[in-house]
C-alpha cells in the first residue's frame, strides 16, 4: 500500500472529507478507484491509504508511444469515461483529469488517481 499525509490547514476541508467520503463509498465496487482507507491522525492530517500500484502513469506512456492506434486510444477513452461516470454516480467531480493522474497498470487496466487536490 502507498500513504499519503493530507494536511488540512492546507486544503479545503470540507471539500476533501467530502470527496473521500464519495471514494470510500465507491472502492468497494470499482475497479478505477485506488483508495484502500483514511484515518485521521490528528484534527489537522488524515493519513489516506491507497493501493499500491504497478505501472506507468499517462504522460509517461503516451510519451514512450508516440501516436495512438485508433483502437488503442478509443479502448483507453472508454476506461476514463467509466471512470468518470462512476466518480459522477458518487457525486463526484474528478477536478484535475490529465495524463498524469491517469495510472496504466502492467495488464491494461487504468486507475484514475489524484482527485483534484
Amino acid at each position: 500500500a502507498a500513504l499519503k499525509t493530507i494536511n488540512l490547514a492546507r486544503s479545503s476541508a470540507s471539500m476533501m472529507l467530502r470527496e473521500l467520503a464519495a471514494m470510500e463509498a465507491m472502492k468497494m465496487d470499482n475497479d478505477y478507484v485506488t483508495l484502500v482507507g483514511v484515518q485521521a491522525s490528528n484534527p489537522f492530517e488524515l493519513q489516506v491509504v491507497m493501493e499500491l500500484l504497478e505501472g506507468v502513469d499517462g504522460w509517461t506512456l503516451f510519451h514512450r508511444l508516440g501516436r495512438l492506434s485508433p483502437e488503442l486510444a478509443g479502448a483507453i477513452t472508454r476506461q476514463i469515461l467509466i471512470s468518470l461516470h462512476k466518480f459522477h454516480e458518487a457525486g463526484m467531480v474528478h477536478g484535475d483529469i490529465k495524463p498524469d493522474n491517469i495510472f496504466f497498470l502492467r495488464n491494461g487496466r487504468i486507475k484514475i488517481m489524484d482527485y483534484g487536490h
